[in-house]
């Protein structure tokens, strides 16, 4: 009886373990599947200029989703940077981190701005980025971007 019951439990801890993992899976599936068939899904390509240093150019990569009519949200990044952002008609906000390059310490960003359409899928941001650090204190940011 000891070695039918351990045997019970065994299959049944493997078969709580089979559904657990059916749960996760579906999960990813379910949400894979929303973003999929969302219609806004975009990636967006950029440069981007401090005002501070317009000799530096930093090219910017991230994802866009379009929901009704005006409103977006995504996340982009050039390799100091990354944020996710949100806007509404023209105003835009992001919070993000930027690394420094010297330590490789992480600090947070808020970003508040504005996006005006130049052309078809053609973009131009203006923002000020504010950080605590006092290397990244804040100023202003100008991006040119291309939405797919």
């Amino acid at each position: 009886m000891i070695g039918r019951n351990s045997s019970l439990s065994f299959i049944y801890s493997k078969i709580k373990m089979g559904l657990k993992m059916k749960k996760y899976i579906f999960g990813l599936i379910f949400i894979s599947q929303i973003l999929i068939a969302q219609n806004g899904l975009a990636p967006v390509l950029g440069m981007r200029f401090d005002i501070n240093n317009m000799n530096t150019v930093k090219q910017v990569v991230g994802v866009q989703i379009n929901f009704d009519g005006d409103k977006y949200s995504g996340f982009d990044t050039d390799g100091e940077y990354s944020r996710i952002f949100m806007g509404m008609s023209y105003a835009k906000l992001g919070i993000g981190s930027v690394s420094d390059e010297n330590t490789g310490e992480l600090t947070a960003i808020i970003t508040v701005g504005a996006t005006y359409n130049i052309s078809g899928a053609l973009n131009t941001d203006i923002e000020y980025v504010y950080s605590q650090d006092s290397a990244n204190q804040g100023g202003l940011r100008v991006a040119i971007g291309l939405q797919f």
